[in-house]
């Protein structure tokens, strides 16, 4: 969603406020907002979150002065409107789940309407977990721990980017609205349908991370040929065909620097990866080997290239060394360029000796 559809949000958010501090009728403006704010994606309520707060706390139906007024001389008969209103329209407590005021946020974190279905209602609560208000993060995740607990959560596929890539490493309330919700039945169908079906976001690397954890990676194990050979994204099949052919799967922990010459002062940036063994019965690697060599993707078949380097000539057939060989992409044929030299010129010395 572009610039613009934030721009009209953010102006429908003062059209609000301003209607509430001025004692005016508020709910057309509200009905505007609201149709703007239920086609927002999670992440980009997480992405305006600072700007509807930053707008709330200047918005005024007269001036920036009695704004300021309001905001700092009379805080009091501020959040008193708020709170009138939010009694009065339990639907406003969508908007003012991002105020500046963290009474006002509580308030509208505990009147939020149920059922709460719509992904971008879900995700403001989600923020509010990791609020530095206390009162705020308790309100939220007694709200989050109904929410888990009920048969379905419609929400939960759109939720899911939000809660990989942000509130995972959240240190306040983000790590325990996560256990909530992936305490879920349906969150290992959900997690797995969204890396086999989904292709735009950081895919791989959160099949790296949650391959990371011990839980999540027992649950996605059985389910890695799967991904391998039918998953939409090349990332993911790239990935998971890395794993499957290795027997490993690996993610990145972080970096650490690497001296080259004290002398001079030179060094690198060197990644650390964290492992772990991952063990598939030798006829489904083969499987995922000769489909890798053949992916339409050359990420993909670079995988199955680097394979043979590391296995040698009795991890594949004549046959799909050959095609890889002769692949489109160059860095395949550099691949099994190096391949012949490793292993097909070691054989021809012993030969020759």
């Amino acid at each position: 969603m572009g610039n613009e559809t934030h721009i009209k949000i953010r102006e429908a958010c003062r059209a609000v406020y301003a209607a509430i501090l001025s004692g005016q009728g508020w709910d057309a403006a509200l009905g505007r907002y609201d149709a703007l704010r239920s086609a927002l994606a999670p992440r980009e309520v997480a992405r305006l979150d600072p700007g509807i707060r930053a707008d709330a706390r200047w918005a005024s139906p007269r001036s920036n002065a009695r704004c300021a007024l309001l905001r700092f001389g009379r805080a009091p008969a501020r959040s008193a409107r708020l709170e009138k209103a939010l009694k009065a329209q339990p639907g406003v407590a969508r908007l003012l789940i991002h105020d500046p005021d963290g009474r006002v946020r509580e308030a509208a974190a505990r009147a939020m309407p149920d059922p709460c279905n719509d992904a971008a209602a879900l995700a403001a609560l989600v923020l509010r977990c990791n609020d530095w208000a206390g009162d705020v993060r308790t309100a939220a995740l007694q709200r989050i721990r109904k929410i888990a607990a009920r048969p379905s959560v419609p929400a939960l596929p759109e939720l899911m980017p939000l809660l990989l890539d942000q509130v995972a490493r959240w240190q306040r309330g983000g790590a325990e609205a996560l256990r909530l919700l992936e305490a879920r039945a349906d969150w290992p169908g959900t997690l797995l349908a969204m890396f086999r079906h989904e292709t735009s976001g950081p895919l791989a690397r959160r099949l790296r991370a949650q391959l990371s954890d011990a839980d999540a990676s027992a649950t996605l194990e059985p389910y890695l040929p799967d991904l391998a050979l039918s998953a939409r994204s090349s990332f993911v099949r790239s990935v998971a065909a890395e794993i499957v052919s290795t027997g490993e799967a690996r993610w990145r922990e972080g970096y650490e620097w690497e001296w080259i010459d004290k002398v001079y002062g030179l060094r690198r940036r060197r990644t650390i990866w964290g492992c772990r063994k991952i063990r598939m019965p030798a006829d489904v690697v083969g499987q995922v080997l000769e489909r890798a060599a053949q992916d339409k993707s050359s990420g993909v078949r670079k995988r199955a290239a680097d394979r043979l380097i590391a296995e040698g000539p009795g991890a594949a057939n004549a046959a799909l060394i050959e095609t890889l060989r002769t692949d489109t992409a160059r860095a395949v044929r550099a691949r099994m360029e190096y391949y012949d030299r490793k292993w097909l010129g070691e054989n021809s010395q012993s030969e020759a000796s």
